[in-house]
C-alpha cells in the first residue's frame, strides 16, 4: 500500500501531492491520449491546452457533462457513486482503508479496471476509453439507480409504508380506498 507515501500528503481526504516519480508516470500517460484531461493536483502541468490541474475542482458538474469519458479516481466511495450516477467509466487507482475494496467491487460489476498507483499505464486508459463493455455496464447500473432512487420511487415507497403502520388520519388507511 502507498499510505506512507500518499496519505500524508493528503488534505481533507482528497491526495493533492503526487510523490514525482508517480506523477511524471501518469503525466506521460495522459499525454499519449487524444483526449484532454482535467486533473485535481497541486502541478504544474506540463501541457495547459491538454492537462488543467487545480488543487479544487468541481468533480460531480465534471462527471454530469456529456463529453467526460473517464474517471480516474482513487475509488473513494461518493465519488463511485457520483461516477455511477453520471454514466462514467471508472479507473480506481486505491491505496488505503475501504479504496481497495470499492474498487474491487467495480471492476466486478465492469463499471472498469484498476491498478496500482505506481504502474498506470497509457494502455489501460485507452483499453477504458476503447472498449464500449465499461460503458454500457455503468449506463445501466446509472439507470437503475436512478430509477431506484427517483423522487417518484422514494416518494411511493414512503407512502406506502406509512399507510401500512397506520401513520396517516384514518381516512387514508388502504382500508378507506
Amino acid at each position: 500500500m502507498l499510505h506512507g507515501e500518499i496519505c500524508e500528503r493528503r488534505c481533507r481526504g482528497y491526495v493533492l501531492e503526487i510523490p514525482d516519480y508517480i506523477s511524471s508516470k501518469m503525466v506521460s500517460a495522459f499525454l499519449k491520449l487524444k483526449q484532454n484531461l482535467v486533473w485535481r493536483v497541486k502541478l504544474q502541468s506540463p501541457d495547459p491546452g491538454k492537462i488543467l490541474t487545480s488543487s479544487w475542482v468541481p468533480q460531480n458538474d465534471i462527471l454530469g457533462h456529456k463529453n467526460t469519458k473517464l474517471f480516474v479516481f482513487r475509488c473513494g466511495m461518493n465519488g463511485q457513486y457520483e461516477g455511477m450516477y453520471h454514466a462514467v467509466t471508472t479507473f480506481c487507482l486505491p491505496f488505503e482503508n475501504d479504496m481497495p475494496y470499492n474498487a474491487q467491487r467495480g471492476v466486478a460489476k465492469g463499471f472498469g479496471l484498476k491498478a496500482d498507483i505506481r504502474e498506470v499505464t497509457d494502455i489501460q486508459l485507452l483499453t477504458l476509453l476503447e472498449n464500449n463493455k465499461y460503458k454500457k455496464n455503468i449506463q445501466k447500473a446509472s439507470n437503475l439507480y436512478k430509477e431506484l432512487y427517483s423522487f417518484r420511487n422514494l416518494l411511493c415507497r414512503t407512502s406506502l409504508s406509512g399507510l401500512r403502520r397506520g401513520m396517516f388520519a384514518p381516512c387514508l388507511k388502504e382500508t378507506a380506498f
